[in-house]
């Protein structure tokens, strides 16, 4: 928004991305301000996903014209397969445990709640299921959080790992990745999960249905529902031939559609556009041949 409004006096085009609903809530005070700096002519609108585009042009009156949608993208050379039994011993997990993993920062839209009650109709399956949480922890949520793990008797069974950079080993170290969301703009963790040929079981919240294959790159759940999302962990948990299908395929989908060069080919395109280049000129001026690869 700052940008916007200093462009607005010098005339350059700016790019805004959208990472979420929450970017620009509907009962905003500032709502048609913030949205009236943006929206210039020149400017452009940029989405992480297809639905995000679709409800902020139905909800906040953004012209389609001007609205584009570039997923997000990762280095899949730093995601890989790349299995790490040291990180399973820092996040609690024993070889022969099935490590059930969540990563994100505690925040309400990662209704953490559901999974841990999912994690809880697990443990009372097999004593073989450990649990993690990584991201950095926000109060009031965590102390909640800690809270409903004692009522649900997870005290020795899942683990609050705080904020960690190394996602990547992480991913690796995980049998199945969960992401329980009520609602995502995208979910990176999602395709980071996927590059590291980790299979994923996550909510009709918004971005996972952009990016995964029900029953091939992945499991679709309905958000809030802990059985379900219980079922889904332990059909991959007891078939070990379907996570090793899944997470490869889920491995090919993310080299192939959500590489950083395919994201950095999306903005560069948009750049284009806002400078006025015709795509047949681009090349001539020095753009990169990009390939999502």
């Amino acid at each position: 928004m700052y940008a916007s409004l200093a462009a607005a006096f010098t005339k350059v085009p700016v790019v805004c991305t959208f990472h979420g609903q929450t970017d620009i809530r509907q009962n905003e005070s500032h709502r048609r301000v913030k949205l009236a700096i943006a929206g210039r002519e020149r400017n452009r609108y940029v989405f992480v996903s297809d639905r995000l585009r679709d409800w902020f042009v139905r909800n906040h009156d953004i012209p389609a014209t001007r609205a584009r949608v570039v997923h997000n993208g990762i280095d899949c050379d730093i995601f890989r397969p790349a299995p790490d039994e040291e990180m399973r011993t820092i996040l609690g997990a024993q070889p022969d445990d099935v490590l059930v993993g969540a990563v994100g920062n505690m925040r309400r839209p990662k209704d953490y709640p559901t999974f841990l009650h999912a994690a809880a109709q697990l443990a009372r399956q097999s004593d073989r299921f450990r649990f993690v949480i990584v991201g950095a922890a926000d109060e009031p949520v965590l102390s909640e959080l800690v809270q409903l793990r004692t009522e649900l008797g997870l005290e020795h069974r899942l683990v609050f790992a705080g904020f960690r950079s190394d996602i990547d080993r992480v991913m690796n170290a995980l049998d199945v990745y969960a992401l329980t969301s009520s609602t995502e703009g995208f979910s990176l963790t999602t395709v980071q999960a996927m590059a590291c040929a980790t299979p994923v079981v996550a909510t009709h919240c918004g971005g996972p249905e952009e990016i995964l294959d029900h029953g091939e790159t992945g499991m679709l759940v309905p958000v809030g529902d802990a059985a379900q999302i219980a079922a889904a962990i332990s059909e991959l948990a007891m078939n070990a031939e379907k996570r090793a299908t899944m997470g490869a395929a889920g491995r090919r989908c993310a080299v192939s559609e959500f590489s950083l060069a395919s994201m950095v080919e999306g903005y560069a395109q948009i750049y284009d556009e806002c400078l006025g280049i015709p795509p047949e000129n681009r090349r001539r001026r020095g753009a990169p041949a990009l390939a999502a690869t």
